[in-house]
């Protein structure tokens, strides 16, 4: 289970996450506000004058956000207590060091949760040659944890870029070696022209089809476990109509595909499944998951604002975060991890 405090504790942190983000009047934020300038609901008291009623309010992206800790932590352990407002002068210092500290923490929570899914009693922990990879992952976590408790100075001059990228090559390593179990290999489609092809009683599983053709495949009921849709599925694939120019993907079998930074964009997989696939970096934003298996599934980074998973199955999907979950609409059915909680607007 990733640490305790890698969980947001208001109470114990001065309103940063009211004051140094940015947002832009959306769908998910009423106003707009520039960075490290506080909300105007921000109160006296460092806390959200309009918390309960977030999301009644158009601050839906607020309500989803998640610091993982980082509050607490950079007021009450990288200053000692002090806060922004008693000491104006730490202001500057003490934005960018939760910049980066927030950064530092959600990567430590993805750390914790690969080593608690690799560990000998773990989910996966009798996978074959994880040995190694378990080693690197307790390096890591002690790595990121010596970074976390670091002054400010040190924290500002991290190239947080550069440890983000050895982390997430690492995570990569530990979902392809959990996936692995799942994910069948198969035929290499690379190039392949398949404008206007009804792929339903065709595409082999395992099929790569990465640079082929987007046109107006019908691919609902498709069988493509293993495949890579990274550059076929089109912007908005979804509406469930070929002739529109979208890729019809509801209940197609897409155990072990990968569609890490596919634009899935309301895409229709209601019913999918989409067990062991990657979808890392994947953008779901309201796509239909509606009763989705995504067991094992990869979801580092997928943007899943608004993305329908009433009755999905997401309680093995690998890398899900609370922030994730916070920002898509599930329901009572929808089986969450057992180290997240359940978000309070569902159903």
């Amino acid at each position: 289970m990733p640490e305790p405090d890698l969980a947001a504790d208001c109470a114990r942190c001065a309103g940063l996450c009211c004051v140094v983000p940015a947002f832009t009047r959306s769908a998910d934020f009423a106003i707009s506000k520039p960075a490290g300038q506080p909300c105007p609901n921000l109160g006296p008291d460092s806390r959200c004058a309009i918390h309960a009623g977030l999301r009644d309010r158009g601050f839906g992206g607020c309500a989803a956000y998640d610091c993982f800790g980082a509050g607490q932590q950079t007021v009450q352990v990288t200053f000692g207590g002090r806060d922004w407002r008693s000491s104006p002068g730490l202001a500057a210092e003490m934005f960018a060091a939760f910049g980066v500290m927030r950064q530092l923490n959600e990567l430590r929570w993805h750390l914790a949760q690969a080593a608690e899914l690799l560990s000998p009693g773990g989910p996966a922990g009798s996978l074959s040659a994880i040995g190694a990879i378990r080693e690197e992952l307790s390096e890591a976590l002690r790595a990121a944890q010596g970074h976390a408790s670091g002054t400010p100075e040190m924290l500002i001059k991290l190239d947080i870029s550069a440890h983000r990228d050895t982390v997430s090559d690492l995570l990569r390593r530990v979902s392809a070696a959990v996936r692995a179990a799942f994910a069948p290999g198969g035929q290499d489609l690379r190039g392949a022209d398949l404008a206007g092809a009804d792929l339903r009683p065709t595409v082999p599983r395992g099929a790569a089809l990465r640079e082929a053709g987007q046109g107006t495949a019908g691919l609902r009921g498709a069988d493509l476990a293993g495949a890579d849709l990274r550059a076929t599925v089109p912007r908005g694939a979804a509406s469930g109509s070929a002739a529109s120019g979208g890729a019809a993907l509801g209940r197609a079998g897409l155990r072990g595909a990968n569609q890490g930074g596919a634009s899935l964009r309301g895409a229709d997989q209601g019913g999918a499944s989409l067990r062991g696939a990657s979808l890392r970096g994947a953008l779901l934003i309201g796509a239909d998951l509606t009763g989705a298996d995504l067991a094992w599934a990869d979801l580092t980074g997928a943007d899943l604002r608004g993305a329908r998973v009433g009755g999905a199955d997401l309680s093995g999907a690998l890398f899900l975060s609370r922030n994730q979950a916070g920002s898509a609409l599930g329901d009572t059915r929808t089986r969450l991890p057992a180290a997240l909680p359940r978000p309070a607007h569902w159903a």
